[in-house]
């Protein structure tokens, strides 16, 4: 997949890498209060795992940052919109016993959308310091594509709010496939269901919400991306 290799910038990579790592130092801060961690050795051990596990974050973003042309970045959202339709087809059909509705001409309207939110209202604010403009980060590219679906509703039904349910569903699918690519793991599962479920009745809340507000969701993913990589932390103790 193209998305981390085309888009992930550097700078925005190390302020997320630094998130990741004090929220690692905090929680080792509550093992140790509850005495989980009971030596210095177990300390030490579960900060070399975390900076063997930056590391490679590291060597993995250096390979992922080939520019390729706005052209071919257009094609490549349109084709994997149709991989995520068909991904939702498919689990749509084996929970409700039939493939989903969609609007008329739902991939280009959806890659039109995400690119008018794209060019509009992300490009205008990212930084433009020294003479060049950053690149987009991997957590605004899922909050967008999240909130194009919700704004475009590209799942038909003929009741607005079951409509927005499903829309709701496709949104965080999508978003969380996404979010394995980006971490090269298989589906991601968070153990904060809470948290899920949250995101998940504010996105058929934001509908109604005509200030779609991209920058608060991308953080929404940063911390969606901080939960998973503690769970493969906490995996390795």
């Amino acid at each position: 997949m193209l998305y981390a290799k085309n888009f992930y910038a550097m700078a925005e990579y190390e302020k997320v890498k630094q998130t990741i790592v004090s929220s690692f130092d905090e929680y080792l801060k509550g093992l140790a209060s509850e005495q989980i961690l009971r030596n210095p050795e177990d300390h030490k051990q579960f900060h070399q795992t975390i900076n063997e596990l930056e590391d490679f974050l590291d060597q993995e973003n250096d390979k992922y940052c080939q520019p390729i042309t706005e052209e071919e970045r257009r094609k490549k959202r349109e084709g994997d919109i149709e991989e995520w339709i068909l991904k939702f087809s498919f689990i749509h059909r084996e929970h409700f016993g039939h493939a989903p509705k969609f609007i008329d001409n739902a991939v280009s309207l959806l890659n039109k959308d995400y690119w008018i939110i794209i060019d509009e209202y992300i490009r205008p604010f990212l930084d433009k310091s020294e003479g060049k403009e950053h690149r987009i980060n991997f957590f605004k590219i899922i909050s967008c594509t999240e909130l194009t679906i919700m704004y475009r509703l590209p799942v038909d039904h003929e009741d607005l709010d079951q409509q927005i349910f499903l829309n709701a569903i496709f949104a965080i699918m999508t978003g969380k496939h996404l979010l394995s690519v980006y971490n090269k793991c298989g589906p991601v599962s968070f153990s904060n269901t809470i948290a899920e479920e949250e995101h998940f009745k504010w996105l058929q809340m934001v509908y109604t919400d005509p200030s779609f507000p991209y920058f608060l969701n991308a953080h929404t993913w940063m911390y969606f991306n901080t939960i998973l990589h503690l769970q493969k932390i906490l995996a390795m103790i």
